[in-house]
């Protein structure tokens, strides 16, 4: 967001790179929920019998597919989309801060 574009304009135009140091903390603080989220679907897939299942009732699913999508590439307009953002700004609020 505006916070993290600051911190990486700031240190390139100040020449203090040593403040673009800070911007995987700033990650961390604002998609540390997220990234859980992610890490545990794809933990998840690494299990071949849950990873047979999703792949023979999963990807015929076109529903499933397009929230995995949103679940795999953070494009959700979170609690103010519809109820598929809805329901991952919940999990994200849900999830700890990784």
């Amino acid at each position: 967001g505006d916070r993290q574009a600051e911190l990486v304009a700031g240190a390139l135009s100040s020449g203090r790179e040593g403040l673009a140091q800070v911007y995987p903390a700033v990650l961390q603080e604002r998609y540390g929920s997220y990234f859980w989220i992610g890490r545990k679907f794809v933990g998840a897939l690494g299990h071949p019998e849950i990873m047979r299942v999703a792949t023979k009732y999963g990807l015929t699913r076109r529903g499933l597919m397009k929230f995995l999508l949103r679940l795999m590439s953070g494009l959700s307009d979170g609690k103010d989309g519809d109820w598929q953002d809805k329901l991952l700004a919940s999990l994200e609020k849900l999830a700890p801060a990784a």
